[in-house]
């Protein structure tokens, strides 16, 4: 574009059989091509929109800015399913006749402008009419998706907008599908979607092992990205059931999660297929998810406790992550991310130090039946405050990122 730039290079000494030289060079990136899918075409002004994420160099996945892009027609060959590790690929050949410009290259997507439209006339589709961002809401909407090759409109109900937080995520939905409503979760970044990866994988160990309903979770991947998904469990959390609950019930439900906990704990660790790290560990892990200062002295209890015998955990057993049917029975527990191995007392104290007062006792009674011990509730009280610190930031860091998520507070 006639611009002179001007810079230093370090010239590196090569060794070679007709004598040594210092050589120095460029790396030039000049000139890219790809194929993708159009979101949406204006037909009144011919611009179009292609939206998930821009496109980036393939060597350093940075956004690769745009000087000038022709848009041309291609014939798909070939689609490659995406991978844990892996970006999903479209295969085609490009044709020859320029279509239009791509005058934008953002993180959100690409945008341009199509000579004509992208269909004929004649039998063109019925034009939607679109939203300002301030005009959307929460609620049920409809959405068009192609699915093995047809396009089929499907309920949806809008659970929490993001608007300008600096990310490619603006909507969390649930779908409302011909067999069922369904659950979506897209991971902010690694660390979570390694966590995602391992409760997928734990979640089909753990189907038939236990008597209690857990979550049928399947892993996909758009772009690349991974996403999770599964059938909408009907019931409601012990955190908004709670208030109806009579005594019996609360000693019916105690019951019911002990059980869980000790069909869990009835699991050798070495024949999980997974390195599953210590409660502790994963706990240390997760900390570094924001630049908040972490006292790690504060996991000591727990550490020492689990310098013993370790056994199979859920380590994030929840009121939000029990589910209640309308008998007042558990219906399912779910959120399996946090498992991990570590002390017998961990799920426990975790359960009984998000539980209001009047349940601790019930809950510590049910779990000394069922395993036939003596255990006092000063024990637990040394594990809940080391859960108490965690949720200090780690609910703090939830509300603020996945404000959807039921955390049971």
């Amino acid at each position: 574009n006639g611009e002179i730039l001007e810079t230093s290079l370090l010239p590196v000494l090569s060794l070679s059989e007709s004598g040594s030289k210092y050589k120095s060079g460029l790396w030039i990136r000049d000139s890219t091509a790809g194929i993708g899918t159009v979101t949406y075409y204006d037909p009144e002004t011919g611009m179009f929109g292609g939206l998930g994420h821009g496109i980036c160099d393939i060597d350093t996945g940075k956004l690769m800015p745009l000087l000038r892009a022709t848009i041309v027609d291609i014939t798909l060959t070939d689609v490659i399913k995406g991978e844990k590790g892996r970006p999903g690929e479209l295969k085609g050949t490009f044709g020859n006749i320029s279509r239009g410009s791509l005058l934008q290259n953002t993180p959100l997507g690409v945008f341009g402008q199509l000579d004509k439209p992208p269909y004929d006339p004649a039998t063109a589709p019925k034009a939607l009419p679109i939203a300002l961002s301030d005009s959307i809401h929460e609620g049920k909407a409809e959405i068009y998706s192609t699915v093995d090759g047809a396009t089929k409109q499907y309920s949806v109900n809008i659970t929490k907008i993001y608007k300008n937080d600096g990310t490619n995520k603006n909507f969390v939905f649930e779908v409302d599908g011909e067999s069922g409503e369904y659950i979506f979760r897209f991971p902010r970044n690694d660390f979570f979607s390694d966590v995602l990866e391992k409760e997928v994988s734990f979640s089909k160990f753990i189907k038939g092992k236990i008597k209690t309903p857990t979550s049928n979770i399947r892993m996909g991947f758009d772009k690349g990205r991974p996403f999770t998904c599964h059938s909408k469990i009907k019931g409601k959390s012990l955190t908004s059931a709670y208030s109806t609950l009579s005594f019996d019930d609360k000693k019916r439900i105690a019951d019911q999660v002990s059980e869980f906990i000790y069909e869990l704990q009835q699991i050798p660790i070495e024949n999980i297929p997974l390195n599953l790290p210590t409660t502790s560990e994963f706990l240390e892990n997760l900390s570094h998810v924001d630049n908040e200062y972490y006292d790690f002295s504060k996991h000591d209890n727990l550490i020492k406790l689990e310098q013993g015998d370790l056994v199979l955990n859920h380590a994030d057993l929840n009121p939000g992550n029990i589910l209640i049917d309308e008998n007042k029975n558990v219906c399912a527990i779910i959120d399996f991310a946090f498992v991990s191995k570590s002390s017998d007392l961990n799920d426990v104290s975790r359960l009984i130090g998000r539980l209001p007062e009047d349940f601790h006792e019930i809950m510590l009674n049910s779990y000394n039946s069922r395993f036939n011990k003596n255990i006092l509730m000063d024990k637990i009280h040394s594990l809940i405050s080391v859960w108490n610190y965690v949720e200090e930031h780690y609910i703090n860091y939830m509300r603020v990122n996945q404000p959807e998520i039921d955390i049971g507070r």
